[in-house]
């Protein structure tokens, strides 16, 4: 039987396999992931439609919940990853900008355009989690709270 420990240890080998290997000349870029771009961190206000997703027979989603959910998800993607992608290359700006010789108060308006975009992407997860809600019974919303330690 597959437990959760055993899927999470397959996780964290299958991830470890997969990150090249570091020469003494060289440190692997890795590109950040949607969750480094939440002003708010994953452990807090996790991303929700896993748990559901792993645990399809407890919360028995219909088909009208699935179209709903489907329909919300097709919305808030788009607008969310464009914001992460801007998030990104404000990044990398601020990075070149610093090894130019930019200090920080130099660099103050791309700041708080960072901040702005991570305000934005966290504003946007937060309003799913609130549309979701309406979506699931107070039963599958009362499972999804526990599955997140809420």
């Amino acid at each position: 039987m597959i437990t959760q420990r055993n899927r999470l240890a397959a996780l964290l080998l299958s991830s470890l396999l997969s990150l090249p290997a570091w020469g003494a000349d060289e440190c692997a870029r890795i590109e950040p992931g949607p969750a480094q771009y939440s002003l708010i961190h994953p452990f807090h206000l996790p991303h929700v439609l896993r748990f559901i997703t792993e645990n399809e027979d407890a919360f028995r989603i219909d088909a009208g919940q699935q179209q709903a959910i489907g329909r919300l998800v097709a919305e808030v993607s788009g607008p969310t990853q464009a914001r992460q992608a801007e998030a990104g290359r404000l990044e990398r700006e601020i990075a070149v900008a610093a090894f130019a010789g930019q200090d920080s108060r130099a660099q103050a308006e791309g700041f708080d355009r960072l901040q702005r975009v991570k305000r934005e992407i966290a504003e946007m997860h937060v309003d799913f989690v609130g549309r979701l809600r309406g979506i699931l019974t107070p039963e599958q919303f009362a499972l999804l709270r526990k599955l997140a330690d809420r």
